[in-house]
């Protein structure tokens, strides 16, 4: 007999993916709902630029109610990841791709001397700097939001050399031209051009 009939009906439930699914961990909804609520959002904000840098540092995350975007750690494709790992029998599985089928449809919409959107960078020079002025953008002045994932209808800002870069060594960084109190920002749409500017050189004018 080959492997497979020497094994029949001794088969482990990790091995049958029914049984593994129905043994793996069940999220309830938000309110108790039998199924788990859906998170749509892509990208998640943080109350200071140190808890999101405690998220890429991996101090706080899903058990504490942290969450990163969608790609890294969303309570929804967490959960979905979870599921499929118990089918395949793995400890974990991905469930995301990082390309987007209608990028070319984006990219025929986008105007060709301005891009994709509006993304700017500015240089505070010291991390402490950084992060002081987006506490006062985010809990401030209300211009915007500490997340990652930038390109948002609500105008988004990272510290990258705390975030997205922070695995990345001084030289590294310094090679790929990531200056520690480098903010990035990706404006959104809510609110008036008068509005954002007047939110964002207030916070300025108090550094």
């Amino acid at each position: 007999m080959d492997r497979k009939t020497v094994n029949f009906g001794v088969e482990s439930k990790k091995e049958v993916p029914a049984e593994a699914l129905a043994a793996a961990r069940h999220e309830l909804g938000e309110h108790n709902g039998i199924n788990m609520s859906i998170e749509a959002s892509n990208t998640f904000t943080f109350k200071d630029s140190d808890a999101m840098n405690r998220a890429f540092l991996g101090e706080v995350g899903p058990k504490t109610g942290i969450y990163i975007y969608s790609r890294h750690l969303n309570p929804t494709i967490l959960n979905l990841g979870r599921q499929i790992a118990a089918m395949e029998g793995t400890e974990t599985a991905s469930c995301t791709a990082s390309e987007h089928p209608q990028h070319s449809l984006l990219k025929s919409m986008s105007n060709k001397d301005y891009g994709f959107g509006g993304v700017f960078c500015i240089d505070m020079k010291t991390e402490g700097r950084a992060c002081r002025l987006m506490d006062k953008l985010q809990n401030s002045t209300k211009f915007g939001f500490m997340g990652v994932s930038l390109g948002y209808y609500e105008t988004l800002m990272t510290c990258s050399s705390r975030s997205t870069n922070s695995m990345m060594d001084n030289k590294e960084k310094e090679s790929a031209g990531i200056s520690p109190g480098l903010v990035r920002f990706s404006v959104g749409y809510v609110g008036t051009f008068e509005q954002k500017w007047s939110q964002f050189t207030k916070a300025y004018s108090e550094m």
